[in-house]
């Protein structure tokens, strides 16, 4: 499903693991080509409730469920946190 909030580069996916346990997936693009000319595509693992992993291990406060929101999760941050100014 693609979810509000983020360019058309990251979408986001739920589906259910071990013992019915959500687990939720940012599927990102890489914005640089291949050699072939392909783009490469990564699923990124984040919390269920997008909560962003802090320096000293514990987890952040819960986030709506957006892309971008998850994209800022796996960089310790929110998504009104989350304003990079080159994507690298």
């Amino acid at each position: 499903m693609s979810l509000p909030g983020l360019a058309s580069s990251a979408t986001q996916h739920a589906t259910y693991g071990r013992a019915g346990r959500p687990t939720v997936r940012v599927e990102v693009v890489n914005h640089f080509a291949e050699p072939d000319g392909a783009y490469r595509h990564f699923f990124l693992q984040v919390h269920p409730e997008l909560r962003p992993i802090l320096t000293d291990g514990t987890y952040g406060a819960a986030q709506p469920l957006t892309a971008r929101n998850a994209v800022a999760s796996t960089f310790g941050l929110s998504g009104a946190e989350y304003a990079p100014e080159v994507e690298t």
